[in-house]
């Protein structure tokens, strides 16, 4: 790192960019999570087991599931559609057959 003259301005600036360098890796890419209870707090999760927690493969932004994306449960269940933090927003759940047993409309079950 350079010497140079810092103020208060100055190294507020240099913190913002080092953070915003580190938590853009964090905001909006695609990748595979787990919906997982672990020590008793359900959330989801980068690493896990498919066949027991299931599997989300789609967008993931600040961690979660966010944009378009597959949610396969391990009963076989699936959701495909659209996601809004975290939770399926627009989008169709069907069983392991592939037979549609309801959809998601803004939030909301139908």
């Amino acid at each position: 790192m350079e010497e140079r003259e810092l103020n208060g301005n100055k190294i507020f600036e240099m913190i913002k960019v080092e953070c915003e360098k580190h938590f853009k890796k964090l905001k909006k890419r695609n990748g595979i999570m787990f919906f997982i209870n672990r020590d008793r707090k359900l959330g989801w999760y980068e690493k896990g087991d498919k066949g027991k927690d299931g599997e989300y493969v789609g967008e993931i932004e600040n961690r979660k599931p966010n944009g378009q994306g597959t949610h396969t449960y391990s009963n076989g269940e699936k959701y495909v559609g659209k996601w809004k933090g975290g939770m399926p927003w627009n989008g169709t759940k069907y069983n392991k057959n592939g037979e549609i047993l309801g959809k998601w409309a803004n939030g909301k079950y139908q």
